[in-house]
């Protein structure tokens, strides 16, 4: 069945899984789950997610684009006793980016049972960066994989003074805390947990899905 979501989510709900986009076609599982927690809103085509609790598990062949730049940030976080409280990330901006092949995964529970939301897309094609992530934003707690850059690169810049090329876009750090600004960056075979991820025009990639699956499961190695 096709879906179209509620209101944007209120400031009180920015703790739960958010989805933002214009309709999505949903399995009767995902849709209990929307109705348990999860929120379907109607707005631009970019899907964002925030960890209810913990972190979302994120892998990707490859990642390069123009305009990178890494804050550290403060983020709000939700304990498992429903507790609020702060944490650490360290905030990835990408003002014009490709992707080469995605997946989230984001572990829930459902009548006391484990559960795995599944959102995946791309080609067949591993040498094609054919996901557009203008605008990309990520929220992390650990990563691992290779990453070069190349032109000029800024270390230990302030970072309420990062700027993502020529873009508005901005991460939001504070001129405390740990920044790092280039021209270009190329990250390969990331593996990585996220507080929260933002995609602009997810739902143009190749072979867009989204399930439900059985257990607590990971993305599999890119």
């Amino acid at each position: 069945m096709t879906l179209t979501g509620p209101p944007e989510l209120t400031e009180s709900q920015v703790y739960g899984t958010r989805w933002r986009l214009v309709a999505i076609v949903l399995t009767p599982c995902l849709a209990a789950l929307i109705a348990l927690g999860s929120a379907l809103a109607s707005g631009a085509l970019a899907l964002s997610f925030v960890a209810q609790s913990g972190t979302l598990n994120l892998a990707t062949k490859g990642l390069e684009g123009d305009g990178f730049g890494i804050a550290v940030v403060p983020v709000p976080v939700r304990n498992a006793d429903g507790s609020r409280a702060g944490a650490d990330a360290a905030r990835i901006g990408v003002a014009s980016g490709r992707i080469n092949g995605l997946c989230i995964a984001q572990p829930v529970k459902l009548a006391g049972k484990a559960f795995t939301l599944l959102v995946t897309g791309g080609d067949d094609d591993p040498a094609s960066y054919e996901i557009s992530a203008h605008g990309l934003l990520l929220d992390l707690t650990t990563a691992s994989g290779v990453i070069a850059n190349q032109g000029d690169l800024a270390v230990n810049k302030n970072a309420a003074d990062v700027r993502l090329g020529g873009s508005a876009l901005s991460l939001g750090g504070s001129a405390d805390r740990f920044g790092l600004q280039g021209d270009h960056a190329a990250l390969r075979n990331i593996v990585a947990t996220v507080r929260a991820i933002t995609i602009p025009d997810l739902l143009k990639l190749p072979n867009f899905s989204v399930r439900v699956v059985g257990g607590t499961q990971a993305c599999p190695a890119p």
